[in-house]
């Protein structure tokens, strides 16, 4: 069986579709499997696919930047901040940020990754433990 769908149709599909395929699919009137040969095959259908993904993206990052300059007002305030965004932001940015070093007694940073052996260090000399000690379980 043959789809035919035209390439107008699926662009408009596209559209405030979140680069959902399935979305995409049903409101064009054809199979996934259409869809993605359709992307594949016509530079403007990839084109919109990937901008409408990228817009998405956009919003998403705009969101959890937002979230992150909320919990920079509230520490600023001197209240307790939500990092999670924060961390998720440098982890995804690959900034050379790790997501967590945790250290007995329930210490927890987001570090640069070629400066945990150096904070590590400092920070557990200061309740008598060494990194090499901490590792091993002992």
């Amino acid at each position: 069986m043959t789809e035919t769908v035209s390439r107008a149709k699926i662009m408009e599909a596209i559209r405030g579709s979140g680069g959902n395929i399935s979305l995409i699919a049903e409101r064009a009137g054809c199979s996934r499997d259409t869809l993605y040969r359709r992307i594949k095959k016509y530079e403007g259908i990839r084109q919109a696919f990937q901008d409408e993904c990228d817009r998405v993206l956009d919003v998403a990052e705009s969101v959890i930047t937002r979230n992150i300059e909320l919990a920079r007002e509230k520490q600023d305030k001197g209240e307790i901040a939500d990092t999670s965004d924060a961390k998720w932001w440098l982890s995804k940015k690959r900034l050379g940020y790790t997501d967590k070093v945790e250290i007995s007694g329930g210490i927890e940073l987001l570090v640069p990754e070629d400066k945990v052996e150096e904070w590590v260090g400092i920070l557990t000399r200061s309740i008598g433990r060494t990194y090499s000690e901490d590792k091993s379980g002992k």
